[in-house]
């Protein structure tokens, strides 16, 4: 069963949410996966990455609730990873391009976030939940803003 990150966002974004979810598919890291090999929209991680809801969310807790019960759902024919996962308008009047990627504990709880321009989160969001590189490395990648905006 195919397994996908839960997008969601916040009553404080600015943006629609099919918006903010356009601008992280523009990342050049589909195009390096797809290697020219026909349409991005055809890339497995054109769309690993995905809204779980049209609906802007008011709160963190509003999203966790959420994700508990998609990730129960199995009728879809994907799954959520119930581990991961991506919000926008983390913030009041936060910058819109920027979104938020959560890891949380086997219990369910946060436990770390990394703030990313909407592109680059696919960089983690690929790479962490299959333990190819954790966390704290795109952390330390970080500008001095706190944001994750690539390797240099």
């Amino acid at each position: 069963m195919k397994e996908q990150i839960a997008f969601y966002v916040l009553a404080a974004c600015q943006k629609a949410p099919q918006a903010v979810l356009d601008e992280i598919r523009t990342s050049d890291t589909i195009d390096e996966t797809n290697s020219g090999e026909g349409p991005r929209e055809q890339c497995p991680l054109y769309d690993f990455i995905e809204l779980a809801s049209h609906d802007k969310l008011s709160s963190l807790d509003d999203v966790l609730a959420d994700l508990r019960q998609r990730s129960a759902d199995t009728s879809r024919g994907t799954q959520w990873d119930a581990s991961h996962f991506v919000v926008a308008g983390h913030e009041a009047n936060a910058n819109p391009s920027v979104v938020v990627f959560y890891e949380l504990s086997e219990k369910g709880d946060v436990q770390g976030q990394l703030k990313c321009t909407a592109p680059m989160v696919l960089d983690p969001a690929c790479n962490i939940p299959i333990a190819n590189m954790d966390l704290e490395e795109f952390q330390d990648a970080c500008g001095q803003d706190g944001i994750f905006r690539g390797f240099q």
